[in-house]
């Protein structure tokens, strides 16, 4: 706990950034009253929203067994594949690993070889419903069987891809063509000609060929995916989707990531988007993993390439000083520059920046470690009713960020520990979904004495009756288990759940008085419980964080 030089005895006013109620005046997102995010470009995007899920479709996606197994229900009905490297933990937390690719095949499978995605759709229902349920697991199948009948019938009736398919596939259609700019949804019969197609139409053979990659710029590529998102086939984004401004006077085209920002906002009611938990998260992360493919494809081009050479510093400005063209100085390379970011000049650019603070200001003096609270009121007043923080990373990252601006205003400009010469950090995201920051804080008046660290550093537990508030958040969040008594805690198990000694080496030795270590962590006093405040310190992980630690 911090005690940074606190003057009075009075508990200030725990922290809150308010409410998520301020509207944005031209879309109607809603966004905390500090919060800078360009939801509509101040009115210049408008996108209409989807169709509305009906009765009888919600009635059966939000049921808690869908809603539980809807990524299985969605694959069960998808007509496209979606390839990546799944490393999803069992909570419901979705991770992606690798290049995320949509595929779809032929509209009527070789002989001797089951049908599969789309090709299901051609079967009656019971026949589909088997299939499906073979897929999944035959008879222990966590789908039932009812569910997967009702959508089925569902879809046939209400996806206008779905029945342009089933038709194309029973007639005598040699080739199905969906063009990125048609509007699915007034599509006729008479529109399914034998035409060649560009790379970015989907083209579906009758009967054999390849697996085919479907165009991450198609506006299909999500619908033909995700039909339990977009049951009424819907079109998504693609290169030329053009939007108007608030007042219908001007046009223009917007990226994938304007467009995934927009649909991301939360406005005056939940959409369906919003309401699909665990599928909706797996979406989040493959419209960002084609964010990341079309960015990392602009740079992979010859153009660019092209432009990216390596060269010593001392070389480059002689030749440069010399009349030399910049773009003949050097070695070309193959590499993304600093400015994607991910990359490894990135990362590089970064750690060069960190490192010039302590070589120009000093030493670090404090090391802070800022953790997100999913129990934060303003977070738990923000998730949709009847929902879990763990589906809506966008509440839970911005409410961090306002947070954390929070504490750096306290640290920097209100000088809690005294003037900061230069301070960096560093955000990463737990296993499950929740960020944290890792702050290095360098002071103009140095930390050189045991004394100076108990003025901002103490190891007691606050006394339950004069500060009950402080007692409370320092048992919940800062004390290690009693793992030396009871064995059954992670930290006394190895991989295999075999015993060994607390992995975090609690309990901790006892010490009388603060004592600095050479080139280690200073032994704070008294270190009551399994508990230990290393070099500097650490931020309370609860609601009153911040102020509480003036």
């Amino acid at each position: 706990m911090f005690k940074a030089a606190l003057s009075s005895t009075t508990i200030p006013p725990p922290v809150h950034i308010g409410d998520m109620s301020t509207s944005c005046q031209f879309c109607g997102a809603r966004k905390w009253p500090k919060e800078k995010i360009s939801c509509c470009a101040n009115g210049e995007i408008q996108i209409a929203p989807f169709p509305d899920v009906p009765p009888e479709l919600s009635s059966i996606i939000y049921t808690p067994h869908v809603l539980e197994n809807i990524r299985s229900y969605n694959m069960a009905m998808a007509m496209a594949s979606v390839g990546h490297s799944n490393k999803s933990l069992p909570d419901g937390m979705f991770h992606l690993g690798g290049k995320s690719y949509h595929r779809i095949g032929s509209m009527i499978p070789d002989s001797h070889v089951p049908h599969a995605f789309a090709q299901i759709y051609v079967l009656d229902v019971e026949d589909a419903t088997n299939r499906r349920v073979q897929l999944f697991g035959g008879e222990n199948a966590i789908l039932k069987r009812d569910v997967l009948s009702e959508l089925h019938n569902w879809m046939v009736q209400n996806n206008p891809l779905i029945r342009q398919f089933t038709v194309s596939a029973r007639s005598d259609s040699q080739t199905l063509v969906w063009r990125c700019e048609d509007d699915v949804s007034t599509m006729q019969i008479g529109a399914i000609v034998v035409e060649p197609g560009s790379h970015r139409e989907i083209v579906i053979q009758h009967c054999g060929g390849p697996i085919k990659c479907i165009h991450d710029g198609h506006s299909l590529y999500h619908p033909l995916a995700y039909p339990l998102l977009f049951p009424f086939g819907s079109p998504g984004w693609h290169d030329k989707y053009t939007v108007h401004n608030v007042d219908m006077s001007n046009a223009r085209k917007i990226t994938l990531t304007e467009w995934g920002r927009y649909i991301l906002m939360h406005r005056g009611s939940v959409t369906h988007l919003q309401r699909c938990k665990k599928l909706t998260m797996e979406y989040y992360c493959d419209l960002w993993a084609q964010i990341e493919s079309r960015n990392a494809f602009f740079h992979r081009s010859d153009r660019q390439q092209s432009k990216y050479r390596a060269a010593r510093v001392a070389a480059f400005e002689d030749q440069l000083s010399a009349g030399v063209s910049a773009t003949e100085i050097g070695q070309p390379v193959i590499r993304l520059p600093s400015t994607f970011v991910g990359s490894a000049r990135y990362y590089q650019q970064l750690y060069l920046d960190a490192m010039a603070l302590p070589k120009k200001f000093g030493k670090p003096d404090l090391f802070l470690t800022f953790t997100c609270n999913p129990k934060w009121p303003e977070i738990a007043a923000s998730v949709p009713h009847q929902s879990n923080w763990q589906f809506h990373a966008d509440i839970i990252n911005r409410a961090f960020m306002l947070r954390l601006r929070s504490l750096m205003h306290d640290i920097v400009k209100m000088q809690i520990f005294g003037e900061v010469s230069a301070y960096v950090y560093r955000i990463e995201w737990q296993a499950r979904g929740l960020p944290h920051a890792h702050i290095l804080i360098i002071l103009k008046d140095k930390i050189l004495s045991a004394r100076h660290i108990d003025n901002i550093v103490s190891a007691e537990i606050p006394d339950p009756e004069a500060e009950p508030e402080l007692h409370e958040l320092v048992t919940r969040h800062m004390l290690h288990p009693e793992c030396d008594q009871e064995t059954s805690y992670s930290c006394r198990r190895d991989g295999h759940g075999c015993l060994r000694d607390c992995q975090r080496h609690f309990p901790k030795e006892m010490s009388i008085e603060t004592v600095v270590i050479a080139d280690g962590y200073p032994r704070l006093v008294p270190l009551y419980t399994s508990m230990i405040i290393t070099v500097m310190c650490i931020v309370l992980n609860a609601a009153t964080q911040v102020q509480e630690t003036r």
